[in-house]
């Protein structure tokens, strides 16, 4: 008898890549998907915002933090971490301080330098990704657990032999 068995193999990772210049955009998106990635792609700020909040499989986002004008990558992020939790990556071409300060209050998952390439982009997305999924698992065996300890105190609280020893009677 002939078995066959079938992999199941994960669907790709979307990623949302927010740039503003068209030319890097185009390459970037190209590569993204020969790394085996679902990719969209968003040229501004308020575009980002729009498009992560009305994408529920979106799995990680590539920020540029200079988007020309309107708002820029650390605000869209902002607006972005306030509806909904999802890892970001910035992006940028600058190494001044007070660029990268203005990522320090936002929960972001890495800080790729564009002139680092593919050596350094690609590595950052994997380490995001799974650094994401182990704290979203953390959250799941932390609410379980609390979950747990109050359905053995409602038991606790209800069982006869303890009733007395809970209202001061025992």
């Amino acid at each position: 008898m002939h078995v066959n068995i079938l992999t199941t193999q994960a669907p790709p990772k979307t990623i949302l890549f927010v740039e503003d210049e068209a030319l890097i955009a185009l390459v970037e998106h190209t590569k993204l998907q020969q790394h085996g990635f679902h990719v969209i792609t968003a040229d501004n700020g308020a575009a980002a915002v729009e498009i992560a909040l009305n994408t529920p499989q979106l799995d990680l986002i590539l920020m540029n933090i200079n988007l020309g004008s309107g708002i820029d990558g650390t605000e869209a992020a902002r607006q972005i971490l306030q509806q909904r939790e999802v890892p970001i990556v910035f992006i940028s071409s600058y190494t001044e301080q007070e660029i990268i300060e203005k990522t320090n209050t936002i929960p972001f998952y890495g800080y790729v330098v564009r002139n680092v390439g593919q050596t350094g982009l690609f590595p950052a997305i994997t380490m995001a990704l799974k650094l994401f999924e182990a704290q979203q698992r953390l959250k799941e065996l932390e609410e379980a657990l609390r979950e747990h300890e109050a359905r053995d105190r409602r038991c606790v609280e209800r069982s006869p032999e303890m009733s007395p020893a809970l209202d001061g009677r025992g």
